[in-house]
């Protein structure tokens, strides 16, 4: 066996993996995840609350909802993941010893998120809570400090998930994971078409759209298959995700395209597109949230298609989107696409020129 194959494949991409992934989920913590609020009582102990949401490094509240449907708007484009509402009569019910509700929202888009923001966020609302009313108690009611925490009953804290009632682990992996593996086919057979091609650009890019096209509905195919046999949602629109997977299956062909254009040598050139293309479901921020990791780790992940495309079609497959709501994620791949071509029209380029010389 090739011994530079041997050298990559045992040393090269073990190290390089375990640095990379080692790096990236080294914070070991989550921070800045982005809170709305709807409060419908106004009271400064309502505000206090907020605040305390606010200066806590593990979230960071974006904004204030006018109404539930506003929340829910919120939370469905993405702009937060979870949603705060504390009643119209919250600070009342406290004062009378009363156990008031306060419902959160979250996103069950994010559920890589759910497990600590909800053991966090009842940390500081209970902690946030008994700590005004004894305050409360104790100066303005001269309640003795050791009676003043009987008179104090806890928020009573109602979590609900939307998008994701089941908290299905499978619809919110599956989607993307499935992409994650048709990924590298596209990327291979990228590769292989550019060995096959006499090395126009012309000729490059209808190859990429030939068999870009195929992969995106083989993409398509293969969702409908756990849809119509196996039960996954798909509650968005159907348009939007065939454009959306049209583009993200042209981007990876590029890609492997790209690769087998720039290496002359095809296994070689196989091999060092699954080297990058295998770890983005994991770099993409799919199945480790972005805000978890440092920030050379974010914008790296905005230059790969699938964390653009791997968020959209879960979301796709879990809300009520429209196409409009797609439009951040197409403009995206569609930029990576360009970019990938402008690359290859000058790799052609350079490749023909090099042709010209030799003969």
């Amino acid at each position: 066996m090739n011994k530079k194959m041997l050298i990559l494949i045992f040393i090269v991409i073990p190290v390089s993996v375990g640095l990379i992934l080692g790096f990236e989920m080294g914070f070991r913590r989550i921070e800045n995840i982005p809170v709305a609020v709807f409060d419908q009582d106004h009271s400064e102990f309502s505000r206090m609350l907020t605040d305390y949401v606010s200066d806590n490094s593990s979230f960071d509240v974006i904004g204030h909802a006018a109404s539930y449907k506003d929340m829910e708007t919120l939370l469905q484009g993405g702009d937060a993941a979870i949603g705060i509402i504390f009643p119209e009569d919250l600070y009342k019910q406290v004062r009378q010893g009363k156990s008031p509700e306060v419902l959160v929202l979250y996103d069950g888009t994010k559920m890589h998120l759910m497990a600590f923001s909800k053991a966090a966020l009842s940390e500081i609302l209970m902690t946030a809570q008994a700590g005004y009313m004894k305050q409360v108690y104790e100066g303005k009611l001269s309640v003795v400090p050791t009676e003043s925490m009987a008179y104090t009953m806890p928020l009573n804290v109602t979590y609900q998930v939307m998008f994701n009632a089941a908290k299905s682990m499978s619809n919110f992996l599956l989607p993307g994971m499935l992409a994650a593996l048709l990924q590298v086919g596209m990327t291979i057979v990228g590769v292989e078409a550019a060995q096959e091609s006499g090395g126009g650009f012309s000729d490059a890019v209808r190859r990429i759209g030939r068999y870009g096209t195929m992969g995106g509905l083989s993409l398509i195919l293969c969702l409908g298959i756990q849809r119509v046999f196996f039960g996954m949602p798909y509650e968005g629109t159907v348009a939007g995700g065939l454009i959306l997977s049209l583009l993200f299956a042209m981007c990876m062909t590029a890609f492997g395209y790209l690769t087998g254009t720039i290496i002359g040598d095809r296994v070689l050139a196989s091999q060092i597109s699954c080297f990058f293309v295998l770890p983005t479901s994991l770099l993409g921020g799919y199945t480790f949230p972005l805000i978890a990791m440092p920030g050379p780790f974010r914008l790296m992940a905005g230059l790969m298609a699938f964390s653009w495309y791997g968020d959209a079609i879960r979301n796709l497959t879990l809300m009520k989107l429209e196409i409009h709501h797609l439009f951040p994620a197409m403009g995206h791949l569609t930029m990576i696409l360009a970019v990938e071509l402008f690359i290859l029209l000058l790799a052609t380029g350079r490749k023909k020129e090099i042709i010209n010389a030799a003969a």
